[in-house]
Order: C-alpha cells, then structure tokens, then sequence
C-alpha cells in the first residue's frame, strides 16, 4: 500500500526548498540564458547569414532551454542526496515508512518541477528575443518532463555516489557542461 501523504510531503519538501533559495536556484538561470541571448544571438547572431531562413538566434534558443534544463534538474537531486547524505538526514528518510520507489519518485518529481518552472523562465528571457512560438506545445511539454526525468535521475544517482564535494562535481563540470 503507498504512503502518500509521506510522497506528498517529501516531494513538497523537494519543490518549496529550491523555491526558498530561488536567488541561487531559478534567478542564476535566467541571468545567464539573457547574457546567453544578448551575446550570442543579439550581437553575434545578426551578423550570422540565415540558413534555410531560420536565424542564428532562433537555433539557439532551444538548445539554451536544453542546457538549462539539464544542468537545473542534474543539480537539483544530486545536491539534494548530497545534503542528505552529508547532513546525516538521509538515515531519517530510509527508516520513514516511504517505500524506496516513493522515496526516488519524490525526489524525480522535485527535479521535474525545477525543470518546468527553468522551462517556463527560459521562455519568458527568450520573448524578449524572439517572437516566434511553440511549434507542438505537447511535445515541448513532453521534452521537458522527459528530459529531467533523466537528468533528474542522473543526479540523484550521483548524489548518492559521491563521498564528497569534488566528486559531486566532477560529473556536472567535466560531462554535463
């Protein structure tokens, strides 16, 4: 039988503690997908010819929407685990009567939700650029959601490799990036 007021509470756990620190969490991403657009796309971009008439800025807003995706979801459950472990918080989490599947689905559902809301933010930067829209928003929704549960699960498999800061951070710099 599930427990879920136990998934419910851990995975709202998940959601408001990147929403608390939004400063380190949310605000870095949209700052760096403006610079992002501004440089490359703005000052770069309308030197660059159009191919097949399909500008430099509009081929980089998706792969910046990616990249923040990856890396915001990728952090969010590997960070987390960590703490955990670090902390000494995780021994509360394995003797609480969450299943193991209830556990792992809180913290995937937590990395998707940053997901969603890098997703929306990222757009939003991105208007301000570029006036085109969503070509399939079903499967825009669906890259997304698949995407960081991916990464999202990465993460948290990282986190609960690594035995200190270094290795937690060797994966994001060194493959990710």
């Amino acid at each position: 039988m599930a427990n879920w007021t136990g998934f419910y509470t851990l995975t709202k756990r998940e959601i408001l503690r990147f929403l608390k620190v939004w400063t380190q969490t949310i605000l870095p991403t949209g700052i760096t997908t403006l610079l992002y657009l501004f440089i490359f796309g703005f000052a770069i971009g309308r030197v660059l010819p159009e191919i097949k008439n399909i500008s430099y800025l509009e081929f980089i807003i998706p792969g910046l929407l990616m990249m923040s995706i990856i890396t915001s979801t990728y952090s969010n459950n590997s960070t987390s685990i960590f703490m955990f472990k670090w902390l000494n918080y995780i021994e509360g989490i394995l003797i609480s009567p969450l299943s193991y599947i209830e556990t792992v689905g809180a913290f995937i559902l937590g990395g998707i939700a940053r997901g969603i809301v890098i997703a929306a933010g990222v757009y939003l930067v991105s208007i301000f650029f570029y006036d085109g829209t969503i070509f399939n928003p079903l499967l825009f929704l669906f890259l997304i959601i698949a995407v960081s549960l991916i990464f999202g699960s990465l993460g948290l498999i990282t986190g609960l490799w690594a035995d200190d800061w270094d290795q937690l951070n060797i994966w994001s710099t060194f493959i990710i990036t």
